[in-house]
Order: structure tokens, then C-alpha cells, then sequence
């Protein structure tokens, strides 16, 4: 099949099994793909977003998401920011942030997001993955352990390779022979 990315850089991702596109958008610049899965229920909606942006200069993945985590907690009560990991995955600045906004200001309902920013050499890449809930009381989780294990799981599996160098290479089972 054709390449149509401009680079030999590759994000490697999947959405979470059984779930469908909700939505995507491409422009010389940006590519995004929504998914969430097909039976949502109890006022909650879960979402993932890929993006890979090809603007320069390239943003530093940690201060990226402490750009959105400063964004969000200007719309929230009581929010809640951790840091999960940042650093060097296949040879690629990283960062991982969880951030859980109980009650939004201007809206009847909380928000969980976990958000990973990669800077590839030619792209940035930034994976969010969201939970929209009704108000979290104060002594309510949003998210169970094991469903914070399975997000977490999840977004520790997506990475950016590239088949060109030995630095960031892929793993043999996601590079497609032509």
C-alpha cells in the first residue's frame, strides 16, 4: 500500500479493540482520528484522539501537556494533575500525564484524561484518551484500577517508529511488507 505520511516516521497505535471511528480531520498540517467504543452508557462517554502535527519548531512533550493540564484546571474544581512518566520511548521524548477534573466550572459533568505527547524528528504526536462523567463526588473514583491499568497499558503501547534508523526502529510486527 501506498504511504501517505510525508516522512518515514510512523505512529504505531490502535484504537481499543471493537471501537469505531467517531470522527477525523486532515490538513497539511494536522491529522486527527477520533474512536470510542459502539455502547456508550450511564452519561459517560470515553473517547481517544490520534494526532500528529507536522508544525516547526516541534513543542517539548512535557511542556505540551502541562499546557493542557494548565488549560483544563482553569475550567475545574478541585483538578487533580499527576505526572505518569516522561522520558525517552524507542529513542523519542515522551510524556504521560493523567489529569481528573471532578466538576467542570461551566458544565454539569467531570472529565478524566490521560494524554501522551511524543516529538518525533518530523512530527509531534499527541494520543488523548478521555472519560466524560457526571459530577465526581469527592469520595468517588472515576476510573476503577483496573481500568486505570488498562488506559495506562494501553497508551504505554503506542509509539513512533521509524524503519529508516536502527535508534527508532520498529517492532517487526507492525511494518506491513509492501
Amino acid at each position: 500500500p501506498a504511504d501517505d505520511t510525508p516522512t518515514g516516521e510512523v505512529l504505531i497505535a490502535e484504537p481499543p479493540e471493537g471501537w469505531l471511528e467517531t470522527g477525523a480531520m486532515q490538513t497539511p498540517a494536522i491529522r486527527m482520528a477520533e474512536y470510542g467504543p459502539p455502547d456508550q452508557q450511564d452519561g459517560n462517554l470515553e473517547r481517544i484522539t490520534f494526532e500528529s502535527q507536522t508544525g516547526k519548531p516541534l513543542p517539548d512533550p512535557i511542556q505540551f501537556v502541562l499546557a493542557v493540564s494548565r488549560d483544563l484546571a482553569v475550567r475545574c474544581r478541585e483538578f487533580q494533575d499527576i505526572n505518569i512518566s516522561s522520558g525517552l520511548e524507542n529513542g523519542y521524548p515522551t510524556s504521560v500525564r493523567l489529569m481528573i477534573c471532578p466538576e467542570f466550572k461551566d458544565a454539569p459533568n467531570g472529565q478524566v484524561v490521560m494524554a501522551k505527547a511524543i516529538q518525533g524528528n518530523e512530527q509531534f504526536y499527541v494520543i488523548t484518551r478521555r472519560l466524560r462523567t457526571p459530577p465526581l463526588s469527592e469520595a468517588g473514583q472515576p476510573l476503577t484500577a483496573q481500568e486505570m491499568a488498562e488506559w495506562a497499558t494501553h497508551l504505554r503501547g503506542i509509539m513512533v517508529s521509524d524503519p529508516r534508523t536502527e535508534e527508532h526502529s520498529c517492532p517487526a510486527a507492525s511494518v506491513e511488507p509492501e
